[in-house]
């Protein structure tokens, strides 16, 4: 356990540098650090690999309750938090889990944030995302599986993007996996861009999701806590109806690489189509009429 009382500042809890095969095999605790738990950092002299932690509760933070920092030629991978809990940042628009950097095969099970109150000194506020999957120019980020966010409080329960500042490309982030998300009530559930291949399961808590136009290969099964969906890329799935936009009115091309028995949502002429056949042709795809399966199912923004 790490308490730093509120008159001091210790800037991180557990900092982990250069270091392979590591296991925290009870419970850790880090009550009031600026950083709770540290893995890499942008000034890391070697790899780090292999960390596991099986539970870990981080309360009244300042920055991050955990970051993970893969500095360019110094990877961080293989790291596991099985079970993470965190109450209290200690300042306003913090990330509570904040992903970036050089990283390979990140898994998360269940975060889980709260406000606490103000006690012994320290000051609690609302966190602005959760967990934040951001790219930078040290590398890219390959595999970020999430078990589940649960969140009451935060604005934000997933955020994937690149930093403004340092960017990478929409493919620097590949094959991130949340599997539900428990939202802010009138919150964010899922904020997606700059990113390749991602997955986001069931929704609930009445939050958006918005797939941005950088983002590219999204499925997200929305669930019945989705309040307002904005899908504005142009090869994404949710709810497994695809979304395409590839001509004035024309099915979605045969190019894109929709698989047979796909339904694709052609915003050029509002209709929907099923592929039938992977000819390369136009007539791979046939027009649904509405009839057939209900407009309502089609209310796509």
């Amino acid at each position: 356990m790490v308490q730093v009382p509120a008159a001091r500042t210790v800037p991180v809890g557990i900092d982990l540098r250069a270091v392979a095969r590591l296991t925290f095999r009870g419970e850790v605790v880090i009550n009031g650090a600026d950083t709770s738990i540290r893995i890499g950092s942008p000034d890391q002299v070697g790899a780090v690999g292999s960390i596991r932690f099986f539970h870990a509760q981080c309360s009244f933070y300042t920055e991050n309750a955990v970051l993970i920092y893969g500095k360019a030629v110094h990877t961080v991978q293989d790291v596991q938090i099985d079970r993470l809990g965190v109450t209290a940042a200690q300042t306003t628009g913090t990330a509570v889990v904040k992903l970036t950097g050089l990283l390979r095969d990140i898994r998360l099970g269940n975060v889980y944030y709260a406000t606490d109150v103000a006690k012994d000194g320290y000051t609690a506020n609302d966190a602005a995302i959760v967990v934040l999957v951001e790219s930078n120019n040290q590398g890219d980020i390959f595999k970020v599986e999430v078990g589940g966010i649960f969140q009451a409080t935060a604005d934000k329960a997933l955020v994937v993007r690149t930093n403004a500042t340092t960017p990478q490309t929409a493919n620097a982030i590949q094959g991130v996996s949340v599997e539900h998300i428990w939202a802010k009530y009138n919150g964010v559930a899922a904020d997606i861009a700059m990113c390749a291949i991602c997955y986001v399961g069931k929704c609930y808590g009445n939050g958006d999701v918005t797939i941005q136009t950088s983002a590219n290969h999204i499925t997200v099964e929305a669930g019945p806590g989705v309040r307002t969906l904005t899908n504005d890329s142009t090869n994404s799935v949710v709810n497994n109806f695809g979304r395409s936009s590839q001509g004035s009115g024309a099915p979605p091309a045969p190019a894109v690489a929709w698989p047979l028995g796909s339904v694709i949502h052609e915003p050029a002429d509002g209709r929907a189509y099923l592929r039938i056949a992977k000819a390369g042709t136009a007539s791979d795809f046939t027009g649904l009429a509405a009839s057939r399966i209900g407009s309502a199912t089609l209310d796509f923004p």
